[in-house]
């Protein structure tokens, strides 16, 4: 997990810096803050304890998605461990987010003379943080609650949530709010595949996934030496996984789109036949099978270069009398299939 000094920064899993000398106007802001960031935790526990792991699903071609999916995937596995500490995790957060609906309402109430006092007892001498801890309001989650937290925040579908309309929460906050979220959930998704490279990679991928790029708030390693520790771990704590495949021909026209389903075998995933009633949680991995680069094929059907993917819309069927042959692929890990 990346490490952030306590005495620097304030926030619960949105770490900001810590703040001196502020107004009561400032002290309310980040308070109702400190007040969402517990929501959150809270709403991301409830899913997790309840499965409802379609919630913590990043979109295809986010930062870092295949990670974050291995992260899950390592959390459902180790579930009973993360039960039990969710559950003491809850009790903390309900604690806290009572106390701070508590502060915030008292001084909303207050007169201007209050809210003087206020600024020159307290405000005046303490920073946030210290005002914080005075309260009995610093709270630091554990890695995997964090983990989920920042997931579920920076899930396409949650951005509809009731709660950013409780808290009058404005486009440009949100949108800020959301980068700072996923700039640390790709922070924390290095740091795993660095770690999981010690394991199961070579030195030569171990090292070369100590090369990190960094374009404004976002840091990427390669995908494809990332990736393949990851698959590795997947090999050796017998993971299966789906691959959600589009067969697409020269023209750009779908020939098939499939699903298969592979399993661990001789230390090797081997296709299996897909499960009738899937009982367990399994990474998706959408692929596409074209005779081409990616961005090719996406000028072809006229997808616009801000897109990592091919959206639905833009999908159409093939129609060629001699459709392009897909090559034949001899298991996964020769695979020709360009991972999204």
């Amino acid at each position: 997990m990346d490490q952030v000094k306590n005495y620097d920064f304030v926030g619960y899993f949105l770490k900001r810096k810590d703040i001196s000398n502020i107004s009561v106007i400032d002290l309310l802001r980040e308070l109702n803050n400190h007040l969402f960031e517990a929501q959150i935790m809270k709403m991301a526990i409830e899913y997790f304890q309840e499965k409802k792991l379609s919630v913590f699903d990043s979109s295809v071609g986010d930062w870092k998605c295949q990670t974050r999916t291995s992260m899950i995937i390592d959390l459902v596995q180790n579930s009973t461990l993360l039960k039990s500490e969710s559950s003491e995790e809850l009790n903390k957060i309900n604690a806290i987010t009572l106390k701070l609906e508590e502060l915030i309402q008292i001084i909303n109430n207050f007169n201007s003379i209050e809210r003087q006092k206020l600024s020159r007892q307290d405000l005046q001498t303490l920073s946030l943080q210290a005002y914080l801890k005075k309260q009995q309001l610093v709270y630091n989650p554990p890695e995997n609650i964090t983990l989920l937290s920042l997931c579920f925040l920076t899930t396409l579908q949650n951005n509809k949530l009731s709660i950013f309309t409780r808290h009058q929460m404005s486009l440009h906050k949100f949108k800020a709010i959301i980068n700072l979220a996923k700039a640390r959930l790709c922070r924390l998704s290095i740091h795993y595949e660095q770690n999981l490279a010690k394991t199961y990679s070579t030195v030569t991928e171990q090292t070369a996934l100590q090369q990190v790029e960094s374009k404004s708030m976002q840091q990427m390693t390669s995908l494809f030496t990332g990736f393949k520790s990851i698959f590795k771990k997947m090999e050796h704590k017998q993971q299966p996984f789906i691959t959600h495949e589009i067969i697409v021909c020269g023209c750009g026209g779908i020939q098939n789109i499939q699903n298969k389903f592979y399993t661990p075998n001789n230390k090797e995933f081997t296709e299996a036949p897909m499960p009738a009633d899937l009982s367990q949680e399994v990474t998706v991995i959408e692929v596409y099978q074209f005779p081409g680069s990616l961005e090719q094929l996406q000028n072809i059907l006229g997808v616009p270069s801000t897109q990592t993917d091919i959206p639905k819309e833009f999908y159409k069927p093939c129609k060629c009398a001699q459709p392009t042959q897909s090559p034949k692929v001899e298991s996964i890990e020769s695979t020709g299939m360009v991972l999204v």
